[in-house]
């Protein structure tokens, strides 16, 4: 039940962001599934920690289960999504994986779901690029380019239900 709740929470928030256009060729590929629009904001000199955003699509005809994400500069990540508690605030949940069922896609936006970086050792420049490896458990290994974009940029992101686990 509260994969459920973490899930429309999680897309309902994201649903209202605006959004801008990204360059083409940010697509990723493995078997069934594509990984498009890798993204976190610039940070101050100071950062400890980054928010990672980004589409998974499953083009397959069975589930795939992100369980893990690392960089180079940081602890490996954890996936958080934003819930409404039974008290009515909004609260950060650690969920453990991210499943996206067969034909299904999940957004990653600001106020929703995303991968967080801690222990940062760097400094994140707009315009820069980083690589990041996703870790799937059918498919194994993605590694894609993470792109930093200036604090305040939004993205083109629509993302249907994926399931939290």
């Amino acid at each position: 039940m509260i994969r459920y709740i973490l899930m429309a929470a999680a897309f309902t928030l994201a649903a209202g962001l605006p959004a801008t256009a990204h360059h083409d060729g940010e697509q990723y590929r493995k078997a069934s599934v594509s990984v498009s629009h890798a993204w976190t904001g610039a940070t101050a000199e100071m950062a400890h920690a980054i928010e990672v955003y980004m589409t998974i699509e499953n083009a397959g005809s069975e589930p795939v289960t992100l369980t893990g994400a690392d960089v180079s500069f940081a602890r490996p990540g954890v996936f958080q999504a934003q819930v409404v508690g039974a008290d009515g605030t909004l609260r950060t949940r650690e969920v453990n994986t991210v499943e996206i069922g067969p034909g299904q896609s999940v957004t990653m936006q600001p106020g929703g779901l995303r991968i967080v970086f801690n222990d940062v050792q760097r400094r994140l420049f707009a315009g820069d690029y980083f690589q990041a490896h996703l870790e799937f458990a059918e498919i194994g290994e993605v590694e894609i380019d993470v792109e930093v974009e200036k604090l305040g940029e939004e993205t083109d992101q629509d993302g249907d239900e994926g399931e939290l686990g």
